[in-house]
């Protein structure tokens, strides 16, 4: 029940305050009148809804977790240390630019769209996209609490004291978004600031959307009417759901079960994750694909992808673990079982700068498209390679871990990097090796045609005879430049830029960098490089070819001697920070399909928590080079709005789109601001991040609890 009045509600959480403060003489008379005067006002009346031990509201001892100081000092582990000799950068002063953003975004929201759900920062009005609860304010609450924005806080919490879960008649709010958004908002601003009435809310809202699960499978439907009950299925199909949807309300449920000691929140959790503990994923290498069957809770498709529709279900494999205090082998043996699967499948070297970067496939077809959804994987995988067990993950494994985390994260960098704005689009598709094999021949035709022009202009200027003749062609070489590409096995081609395929090579000795790969067909490329050859060497050459291509479907002889020679270099895939490669240019080894930049954290996300695990000060600072390019192009008067095409920027006629989502305020800015904070203020040893960038405090199941729920050793 809510409390009786405001002021009732701060001395209430006055006194929560100093509880946990020691007795201190100097403070002694002042807990003794606060204690005096808090007995003129009713206590607040919120009960765990359901029966513990000794009756109901009585949980076991121990059962509400202690909340943390607004800044933990709790002592991590020991990281490196960072190398005196690079120039010192106050980071804390960087923190406080972000923070100053986050009240300029946040300011603006409170202005002109409190409480609709999300602020349209061109034209100062508002929209409700996500529920009409006010999505914006509950998202950034727990930003709000990190940064110490104690007002903005306050007033956060008497808008949520008076929320309700409303929704209109035949109308359902989808229980995806409504769960990482408002219910995990809510989880993690009660377990940073201990407010009663969070919990409330949350607890609320956590049955509200219960009738989701009412399917065979136990897997839950699109959406809910949060009034009625009633669900209904997503735009794909009623029987159809999403891997995202349904493999990423764990994190918030199991949470919400711990909290309120019920056991309904931590069943539908565990049920899911039982299914697809069971499923039959052989045919995908323990993979799971996109759409599943909510019926029978087996995959539905054979689409693997790591971006839209899948991303936040593999996260969830690894936090789940962590959250509970490494206690759940099941969740665990479910992230390293996907995690090979995506090394060995989706994580392919781009064909002209060798950039690591991860894709979907159906089937045996690879779409080498990358998402910026995607960009949250390197981050994830710095993470459990630091988290993990030695019995867990051998040394050779976690070397693995580490370089697909540097490397992916160098890509979603260059993604930025590439750009005038110095921010990523939101999709882009990279080059297959007949696209490169197709622009270095383009390139050769071109290059002889401006020698044409250039030898038409010299001899002008020497007064050759003829010259002035439209029919005059300067001498050439002998040999000339293909009108096609030579044949070849694409799909051979194709494999060499697999990750693994290309790891295996270079351990091997004999890995030839994508840049300087080449078809097997030296006559191809002395005609490209202008070899002159003897005709007669040429065309019995040739015959040589056409007959062994004939004889074997269409592939020419391996006579690339170069390709063969062992290799020494870095780790493929491993680039480093690469000079820009901007739109038209041959180093662009793909295009842009999404121009966008749509505020998304996940790049960030990322550089935060490479920088937590690896100490190198290059993540930190990509992630201020990322936080100068949104300020200056996609601030506004009232917030912050997203640039259509980040090959433009403002100075250049670039525009922006209306709209500020709310994940911005609660992922991107929080993001940039653990980055540049200290440890203590966030310890990733003691809290874990759902996908939305709420912070849950790491918990063990009591002996209680197990029996309860039913949780197996």
């Amino acid at each position: 029940m809510p409390l009786e009045s405001s002021k009732a509600r701060r001395l209430l959480r006055l006194r929560f305050r100093f509880s946990r403060v020691t007795c201190c003489l100097t403070l002694a008379a002042f807990l003794g009148f606060a204690w005096l005067f808090i007995n003129f006002v009713e206590e607040p009346r919120f009960h765990p809804p359901h029966f513990f031990p000794g009756g109901p509201g009585h949980p076991p001892p121990g059962f509400w977790p202690a909340p943390p100081q607004h800044r933990p000092e709790d002592k991590v582990d020991a990281k490196p240390q960072v190398d005196d000799s690079i120039p010192k950068v106050d980071w804390n002063a960087r923190a406080e630019l972000v923070k100053g953003a986050f009240l300029h975004a946040y300011h603006g929201y409170e202005e002109y769209a409190v409480p609709k759900d999300e602020l349209l920062p061109l034209t100062n009005k508002s929209v409700n996209n996500f529920n009409g609860w006010g999505v914006t304010l509950v998202d950034a609450l727990d930003t709000m609490y990190l940064m110490g924005l104690d007002e903005e806080f306050e007033r956060g919490i008497d808008f949520v004291e008076n929320m309700t879960f409303t929704a209109g008649k035949g109308t359902t709010v989808p229980f995806f978004e409504t769960t990482i958004r408002y219910l995990g908002g809510l989880l993690s601003a009660y377990a940073l600031s201990h407010d009663v009435a969070l919990l409330e809310r949350a607890d609320e809202l956590g049955t509200a959307m219960l009738p989701v699960f009412n399917t065979t499978s136990g897997m839950p439907m699109f959406s809910v009417n949060t009034v009625t009950g009633d669900v209904r299925g997503g735009w794909s199909s009623y029987g159809t759901g999403w891997l995202a949807e349904i493999g990423s309300f764990q994190m918030e449920y199991k949470y919400l079960a711990k909290l309120t000691g019920r056991s309904e929140y931590y069943y539908v959790a565990d049920r899911v994750m039982e299914r697809f503990y069971e499923a039959d994923t052989s045919r995908y290498d323990g993979l799971f694909p996109t759409a599943w069957n909510l019926t029978s809770g087996e995959p539905k498709n054979d689409q693997i992808s790591i971006g839209a529709m899948a991303d936040s279900a593999y996260e969830y494999l690894l936090k789940q673990w962590l959250l509970t205090a490494k206690t759940e082998k099941k969740s665990l043996e479910l992230y390293k079982r996907t995690i090979s699967g995506i090394i060995d499948h989706n994580l392919f070297l781009s064909p002209g700068r060798g950039l690591l970067y991860v894709t979907d496939f159906t089937s045996n077809w690879v779409s080498r498209r990358f998402e910026h959804l995607s960009c949250f994987l390197p981050g994830l995988l710095a993470l459990g390679a630091e988290m993990l067990p030695e019995d867990a993950l051998s040394a050779d494994e976690r070397e693995l871990h580490r370089w697909a985390a540097q490397g992916l994260g160098e890509a979603c960098a260059t993604m930025y990097n590439d750009n005038p704005t110095g921010l990523g689009a939101e999709e882009v598709v990279f080059k297959s090796r007949y696209d490169v094999e197709w622009a270095r021949l383009l390139q050769a035709r071109e290059d002889e045609n401006r020698r044409i022009r250039e030898g038409i202009a010299e001899a002008k200027a020497a007064g050759v005879p003829g010259a002035d003749d439209p029919t005059y062609v300067p001498p050439r070489r002998k040999v000339p430049l293909p009108a096609k590409l030579p044949n070849a096995n694409w799909t051979e081609e194709e494999e060499k830029l697999r990750w693994v395929n290309a790891l295996r090579a270079w351990r091997e000795g004999t890995f030839v960098p994508p840049a300087e790969m080449r078809l097997d067909d030296e006559e191809y490329y002395a005609e490209l490089e202008g070899v002159e050859l003897e005709l007669d060497v040429r065309e019995g050459h040739r015959d040589a070819i056409d007959a062994h291509a004939h004889a074997h479907g269409g592939a020419r002889p391996n006579s690339n001697k170069k390709q063969q020679q062992p290799q020494q270099g870095p780790v493929p895939g491993l680039v480093g920070t690469l000079p820009p490669a901007y739109d038209n240019t041959p180093q662009r080894d793909y295009r842009v399909v999404n121009t966008g930049y749509y505020l998304r954290p996940e790049t960030i996300e990322s550089y935060f928590l490479l920088w937590r695990t690896t100490r190198d000060p290059v993540w930190r600072e990509r992630g201020w080079a990322a936080f100068e390019a949104i300020e200056r192009e996609c601030r506004t008067d009232s917030g912050y709005a997203t640039p259509r095409n980040v090959g433009y920027t403002r100075e250049k006629g670039g525009v922006l789109s209306d709209s500020m989502p709310s994940y911005f305020l609660a992922e991107t800015l929080k993001y940039l601001y653990l980055l540049f904070s200290e440890d203590a203020v966030l310890p990733l040893d003691k809290f874990v991040l759902n996908t939305e960038a709420h912070p849950f405090p790491v918990f063990g199941w009591t002996d209680w609890e197990k029996r309860k729920f039913g949780i197996q050793p």
